[in-house]
């Protein structure tokens, strides 16, 4: 059995992969070609032979320390030129699955999450207005097979929250032009039917006077007086946390009725805070399992307020209407987020923060050390970032390319560069070759390296590939393919 390298390995460039293994009766040694080669300049974008619709942005790993979280990494890059749509990588920083968003589109809140008992992704896809959005919202299954997409209400299906309960239903919002105001609305639904559950209208509940934003100039466009942007089920009791950035409040909302319970945070806040946790302009509010609250606070908005954006966790006692700091998570390279962002839990109270509008996304442990940074290359951003368990098998079959052998092997060589977009389980990669589509032999086994793996073999004149998982279990294969029919100049 061959030595599988560790994650250590992988996301720092790592220990050879050479080694041998039984397959299917016969020992292969591991092809070379798989071996991670020396960190290099990145380009801002990838490009594969066997994918070539495909253009994602290059993630580069800048920071690994100490043991990590399990699961992937899910991101929706923004560039500002290329493709925009839900990402999925490895905390090696190479991509696992990726759909590019139509032409004119974008994606945001890209997440796993539960739906009839099972898993499946989320997001948000439409076009980017000023500050918030118009477009509806996906849900798909393991299999990556689209199960329904989701729209309606008042005004524009936004950008910023899609949650989906355990009751069946989504938590979500809209955004509406009244006049010179831009109104914000939280919508629960069932997903099954879409029919409306509730609806709650931010000017109902909120003196425009609360408000830190400043009023536009007149012809400069609609006052965004609230500007919605969170909304979570507060696990305590059942009701909505709704986050106001432009209030700098978070709202505890009664799930039925619609009433403020209480605020904290700005004008009216119903809570003394601690200074060192005070927030401002912020985003994706949450209650975390202990009990406590966790706030990305980004600290310039309209105005800035700090000198540093940060992932806030809070001791909130509701008894005592009482708010301390527990944690902040801080960059090291001291980011300040005007826009976007999130802070969300990892196992053992360790936390995964997504600086939004700037291209990191970090780990830290419990104490509030950083154990692992990454950045989007090329300009690109996401607006929220999470590590989750997801496990997906496609349905369609391996993508492959064949490229000639180089020099003197030109024509008695060939490497097969084989991918599988979303196969998140396929570890390893079977050539079989031979002068007869009906008599193939396996020649060469490699270690997936990446979304696209090269692996140089013996020219013939077909060939067909197998995906093993780590066991060596095939989990698809690809049919008899002829050289000439896929071979790349």
């Amino acid at each position: 059995m061959p030595v599988r390298p560790t994650r250590r390995d992988l996301i720092m460039g790592g220990a050879g992969l050479a080694a041998a293994a039984a397959v299917g009766g016969l020992d292969l040694a591991l092809t070379s070609d798989s071996a991670p080669k020396p960190a290099k300049p990145a380009p801002a974008v990838r490009n594969y032979l066997s994918r070539t619709d495909l253009r994602p942005p290059v993630i580069s790993v800048k920071v690994v320390n100490g043991v990590l979280a399990p699961g992937l990494l899910l991101v929706t890059p923004s560039p500002p030129s290329g493709q925009h749509g839900p990402m999925i990588v490895d905390e090696t920083g190479e991509v696992v699955w990726f759909q590019p968003a139509p032409s004119g589109q974008t994606a945001t809140n890209f997440q796993v999450q539960t739906y009839q008992g099972e898993p499946v992704l989320t997001w948000w896809q439409g076009k980017q207005i000023s500050g918030y959005g118009n477009g509806e919202y996906v849900i798909m299954d393991s299999n990556y097979h689209e199960i329904t997409r989701l729209s309606g209400g008042p005004g524009n299906v936004d950008l910023h929250e899609f949650q989906l309960t355990s009751a069946g239903t989504a938590l979500s919002t809209n955004y509406q032009q009244n006049g010179s105001l831009l109104d914000c609305f939280v919508r629960e639904v069932d997903v099954a039917t879409g029919r409306e559950l509730m609806r709650w209208r931010a000017s109902d509940h909120v003196s425009l006077s609360d408000s830190y934003q400043p009023r536009p100039k007149p012809g400069a466009g609609p006052w965004d007086f609230f500007h919605v942007n969170a909304v979570a089920v507060d696990s305590t009791d059942n009701n909505l946390l709704i986050s106001s950035r432009h209030l700098w409040t978070v709202f505890k909302v009664h799930r039925q009725t619609g009433e403020v319970l209480w605020r904290l945070g700005g004008k009216r806040s119903d809570f003394t805070i601690a200074d060192d946790a005070r927030f401002h302009w912020q985003h994706d509010v949450r209650r975390r399992s202990d009990g406590k609250l966790s706030v990305f606070d980004n600290g310039y908005g309209a105005t800035q307020n700090e000198k540093q954006s940060r992932g806030l966790i809070l001791d909130l006692n509701e008894s005592a209407h009482t708010v301390s700091l527990h944690r902040q998570l801080v960059h090291p390279n001291a980011l300040l987020v005007q826009t976007q962002g999130s802070v969300r839990e990892l196992p053992g109270n360790a936390s995964f923060v997504g600086w939004g509008q700037l291209p990191y996304f970090s780990e830290y442990a419990a104490d509030g050390s950083l154990r692992y940074d990454a950045q989007l290359q090329g300009g690109s951003y996401s607006y929220r970032a999470f590590r989750l368990d997801f496990q997906g098998m496609p349905t369609d079959n391996p993508a492959v390319a064949v490229t000639r052998g180089t020099g003197e092997r030109q024509d008695d060589e060939m490497t097969v560069h084989v991918s599988w977009n979303g196969a998140t389980q396929a570890a390893r990669w079977v050539v079989r070759t031979g002068a007869s589509k009906d008599a193939l032999t396996a020649v060469a086994l490699a270690h997936r390296s990446g979304f696209e793996t090269p692996i140089r073999v013996a020219r013939q004149d077909y060939f067909a590939i197998d995906a093993l998982d780590s066991s060596n279990q095939v989990l698809g294969s690809t049919s008899p393919i002829a050289v000439s029919s896929v071979l790349r100049a």
